[in-house]
């Protein structure tokens, strides 16, 4: 069983989203009380946060006119209609302490002070966020907020803030834990009586992820991420340590055991719509680029310039990523200034729904290919559904392979069925050679199936194919919103690009009911040859379509 199923907040969620004994929660929560006295407590962050957050593209930038374009923004594009809200100030805002030791904000910056941003940011539909530091003083050198968690916390539940990021700088004279600062905050935040989402930014010190359900709604795994897909690509560009890479993220936040509802792995901000970053930092080796440059010495931003960025199909698989692992989705980008591209990755709904469903079960590694080149993440979902990412990790496009009793025992275990397999299997069409050594089993799978499933690698039982009881599942394309039949004992797509990930949804079915669902989706005889065969999931993402 999983750490969090154990938790108290996770525990009364589920029972009572997922089970009508609504008559059992007034008893549930005195059951509970006691365990809650030193947790959140706020009752917000049921499912991972999605908002934005300045830091990424706007840096120390900021002030009250752009935080209301954005706010703007956020609505006219739909992005708060797709279920981003947190609208984030990062580092930068504040100016100093008051007579009264409330923090005041930079006043040039905003003049309207900060009750009337929140009012704003409100009176759109969002909510508002905010961020300070554990030290005494924040990432850029700006007030924090240690000995004063009291009144940083009261003042922000004036303002009417909703989400409170607390990150972990100026802690080189601490003496207590990391886990002992968080809490502090957390009992500040609670004495309020405001519910105001608490965001961990500890960049993994002190292993958060095995206390943090009980401490705030998320939980930074490891160092900032930076627009670059792996770590030899971060080494390429002479990246300082404290930036890490795309997959380099994931593996930081891969802790699916600690993770539910309340509480989440962070690999931190998503970088989706960035055409690069600006690096800063000391470093240990010089970029090429930087004139002058020597090692141990500080490069400004300025200086450094821009580097990195993902390709189109990195952005959605780092998306898509972030989604089934069930993290906070905070955008870095400018919203203001979007492409459709990047808009159409940013709201894609069957894939925001898979990031926001109210199991709230984070994906776990279910196969990692021998050499290294492809991998297999599965994320239970609500209804008995499973989605899935067939991940490419080389350099080269190629077919992978779901096996559903490989990859998915106990579900494969669980709908083993016998199936009818056709006696024979053969090419219908005298060209289906030529046309499968041209590359149609990819490019038009559908019809290569149907008529030539001996030509293709896809097609006709193999291997590991037997007459024995196996699992069929209906399997939908979850960015392309198309269902591609019913398949039994694996699933192959085709033609995964370089750093894709196909995403798919599984939803293990009786045979004769998948059977019958396919042949209205797709054509009988189509199906079931698909069926039959364990056939193709080219048409999902392949070449021509993505």
């Amino acid at each position: 069983m999983s750490r969090w199923q154990m938790r108290p907040r996770a525990l009364l969620f589920v029972l009572s989203h997922m089970l009508p004994l609504l008559l059992l929660q007034p008893l549930l929560l005195l059951l509970l009380s006691a365990n809650e006295a030193h947790a959140l407590n706020n009752g917000v962050g049921l499912t991972p946060a999605m908002g934005w957050s300045s830091w990424n593209y706007f840096r120390c930038d900021i002030n009250e006119t752009l935080i209301k374009q954005v706010a703007d923004a956020m609505v006219a594009t739909g992005l708060r209609d797709a279920g981003y809200k947190y609208v984030n100030l990062d580092d930068c805002w504040m100016h100093q302490r008051g007579p009264d030791g409330r923090m005041l904000p930079v006043k040039e910056k905003f003049p309207a002070g900060m009750k009337a941003l929140g009012d704003y940011i409100h009176s759109k539909g969002l909510l508002y966020g905010i961020y300070t530091a554990a030290g005494n003083l924040t990432c850029e050198g700006f007030p924090a907020s240690w000995g004063h968690e009291g009144i940083d916390a009261q003042t922000y539940a004036d303002w009417g803030v909703d989400f409170v990021k607390y990150d972990y700088c100026d802690m080189t004279k601490t003496t207590v834990p990391a886990q002992t600062s968080y809490e502090a905050m957390r009992d500040a935040l609670n004495a309020t009586g405001r519910p105001m989402l608490y965001s961990i930014c500890s960049w993994g010190t002190g292993e958060p992820h095995k206390w943090g359900q009980e401490v705030g709604n998320s939980w930074r795994n490891g160092v900032d991420t930076f627009a670059v897909w792996d770590a030899p690509g971060a080494r390429s560009l002479k990246l300082p340590s404290f930036l890490q890479s795309i997959l380099s993220a994931v593996e930081a936040a891969d802790h699916p055991d600690y993770a539910g509802p309340g509480g989440f792995n962070d690999p931190d901000m998503l970088v989706v719509g960035l055409e690069g970053m600006y690096p800063y930092g000391i470093v240990t080796e010089c970029p090429e680029h930087i004139v002058g440059c020597k090692p141990g010495e500080y490069i400004s931003r300025t200086r450094w310039g821009q580097v990195g960025g993902l390709t189109v199909t990195e952005q959605r698989t780092h998306f898509a990523l972030w989604c089934l692992l069930s993290v906070p989705l905070v955008l870095g980008n400018d919203p203001r200034h979007m492409t459709q591209t990047t808009l159409d990755i940013l709201t894609a709904p069957e894939i925001v729904a898979l990031n926001q469903d109210p199991l709230a079960r984070q994906a776990r590694k279910v196969w990692v290919e021998e050499a290294g080149g492809a991998q297999v993440w599965a994320k239970p979902l609500t209804g008995g559904r499973i989605a899935v990412m067939l991940l490419n990790l080389g350099s080269v496009a190629r077919d992978l392979t779901l096996d559903f009793a490989r990859d998915l025992p106990d579900d494969a275990a669980r709908w083993a069925r016998t199936v009818q397999l056709p006696d024979d299997c053969r090419d219908l069409e005298p060209g289906c050679t030529e046309w499968a050594k041209a590359g149609e089993c990819e490019h038009n799978s559908a019809f290569m199936l149907d008529k030539c499933p001996k030509s293709c690698p896809q097609g006709c039982p193999k291997g590991d194919d037997s007459d024995g009881p196996r699992a069929t599942a209906l399997v939908r394309d979850v960015w392309q919103r198309e269902d591609l039949g019913a398949f039994t004992s694996r699933f192959v797509a085709t033609h995964v690009e370089p750093h894709e990930g196909r995403v798919v949804l599984l939803n293990f079915a009786e045979p004769d009911a998948a059977y019958a669902d396919a042949a209205t989706a797709a054509g009988a005889q189509a199906a079931r040859r698909r069926i039959a065969y364990g056939g193709n999931g080219g048409g999902g993402g392949g070449r021509g379509r993505r």
